[in-house]
């Protein structure tokens, strides 16, 4: 599939208070998670870094199921899928993800569609079409966000994103990593738009 824009920003898009009510709550939820190891709330994904290798991660990330976050991130979701000219096709969203990377962690090239429907009874047969993610107000170094344009676009860097607030939408389908963190830490919130096979 050929679109004209590969990605869309929306500087400054959420207020301060919202993050730091958001990231209070994924920290909070990843302290109890690792206090409470059969808690199924967390999950960290231990590889080593090996550019070479695709489909290696290395973060701690919990799922927040809240409608307040929701009815925040969805009206900039479908505002992108519109003013990019994408236009997808969607019937709602998937869980959204708050993701903790430490020095040291990374998230090797990946795409987030995964090339086939979700398998999950409640999205049967629904595809990850679009990918939101917004960073928050932290101290940290590396850790950038590349995003892999295909057929004669080459990768960019998304400079952007390192604003708190700062929201990015892709098409899901788009490889993208996000470089290993050289010092602090660095926290990120992934939502994704889902709907019916591209046709």
């Amino acid at each position: 599939m050929r679109t004209k824009f590969k990605y869309f920003t929306i500087p400054n898009a959420l207020p301060k208070e919202a993050l730091q009510r958001i990231l209070k709550e994924g920290q909070d939820l990843i302290a109890k998670a690792s206090q409470s190891p059969n808690m199924n709330v967390a999950a960290t994904n231990v590889g080593n870094y090996d550019p070479k290798t695709t489909g290696q991660r290395d973060t701690t990330v919990v799922w927040l199921d809240n409608d307040r976050i929701y009815d925040l991130l969805v009206p900039f979701l479908r505002r992108a899928n519109q003013e990019a000219g994408w236009n997808f096709v969607l019937h709602g969203v998937q869980a959204v993800q708050f993701a903790e990377y430490a020095k040291g962690q990374y998230n090797e090239w990946h795409s987030d569609q995964h090339w086939g429907p979700l398998d999950m009874p409640e999205h049967k047969d629904l595809w990850r079409k679009l990918s939101l993610s917004v960073t928050f107000d932290s101290i940290y170094e590396g850790g950038d966000f590349e995003l892999d344009q295909g057929r004669g676009g080459g990768i960019i860097t998304i400079d952007e994103l390192k604003d708190a607030g700062t929201i990015l939408v892709f098409p899901s389908y788009l490889f993208h990593r996000v470089k290993p963190v050289t010092s602090g830490v660095r926290y990120s919130l992934v939502m994704w738009g889902i709907g019916p096979p591209f046709r």
